[in-house]
């Protein structure tokens, strides 16, 4: 039983956080390898790899984790914004400081429109004005099945 890599687990969960090659000394299989014996060492073994569906370590840390004595494969991350709870779940935090995040780009992008000095009729600067609060509302629209910010519905920049 050849061992082709190790994976680094959490005790009480069984989240993977790290996968490693094989040096030349390794610990045993299911040895602690912190003082708080929080962590474990597991063996991965080549023989395993096609039933594991092992195709790299990012991808074998994301669809599985251990449960008690085996792997359990969770599947695919539907989108980066999902996180694993013993289901993939969104993980709204994360999605939502995206969303301000490109929320407060697009704003700034558009500052220019309401300074004194800018080159906009009055009526133009009151359609960027509306532009702007209908940015500044985006968190307070967003739809409760939001998954990734790239199906945010923004509004549309005046001409």
């Amino acid at each position: 039983m050849a061992i082709a890599w190790l994976a680094y687990t959490y005790v009480n969960t069984g989240e993977i956080y790290s996968v490693t090659g094989v040096p030349g000394i390794f610990p045993t299989d299911g040895a602690f390898v912190d003082l708080e014996n929080t962590q474990v060492v597991r063996h991965i073994l080549s023989e395993d790899l096609e039933t594991l569906g092992f195709e790299s370590p990012a991808q074998f840390m994301i669809e599985n984790y251990w449960n008690n004595d085996s792997w359990v494969n969770r599947g695919s991350r539907p989108t980066d914004w999902y996180k694993w709870e013993n289901a993939w779940v969104v993980n709204t935090e994360d999605l939502f400081t995206e969303v301000r995040r490109l929320r407060n780009l697009k704003l700034g992008l558009c500052d220019w429109t309401q300074a004194f000095d800018s080159p906009l009729s009055d009526e133009k600067k009151a359609e960027w004005r509306t532009y702007r609060q209908s940015l500044r509302d985006i968190m307070t629209n967003l739809p409760a099945d939001l998954d990734d910010p790239n199906n945010v519905t923004w509004p549309t920049e005046p001409t």
